[in-house]
């Protein structure tokens, strides 16, 4: 029984360097899948938000919206990611 395991990661570049960051990661229904205060590149695509899925489960293969907001005053940064498995 041979299973590949992978590590998936949501790098932001120099995020370290905002403390206060937040960031927000929706479903393509809108739904909150994911956030955190003070993110430090260490997202693997699993759920801690409460809408859709258990706490810790995996997020399905597919395209999500984003939001990070720095923390310093500045608009936040939004956009897409595409998980894939």
């Amino acid at each position: 029984d041979n299973k590949v395991s992978f590590h998936l990661s949501f790098v932001i570049d120099c995020i370290e360097t905002f403390p206060n960051n937040r960031i927000e990661i929706y479903n393509r229904w809108g739904n909150i899948v994911y956030e955190t205060k003070g993110y430090r590149n260490d997202w693997d695509g699993t759920s801690n938000g409460r809408a859709v899925l258990s706490q810790g489960d995996m997020l399905p293969v597919g395209t999500y919206y984003y939001v990070i907001d720095l923390g310093d005053g500045s608009e936040p940064r939004v956009g897409w990611l595409y998980i894939n498995r």
